[in-house]
């Protein structure tokens, strides 16, 4: 019996799909980065308002 060695395909496999997951975010905060700025704005502005 014959045992194949595919790790190298798995490293490459788990390196497109870490590629893929960094792109999707990149382009999710490019269309809602503005919106999730102002929120972060906003409860800044109340924790600093709480003092």
């Amino acid at each position: 019996m014959k045992i194949k060695k595919n790790a190298g395909q798995t490293i490459a496999e788990y390196a497109l799909i870490i590629g893929l997951v960094a792109v999707l975010i990149m382009g999710v905060m490019k269309i809602f980065g503005g919106s999730i700025n102002a929120g972060f704005a906003k409860i800044a502005a109340m924790i600093a308002g709480a003092f």
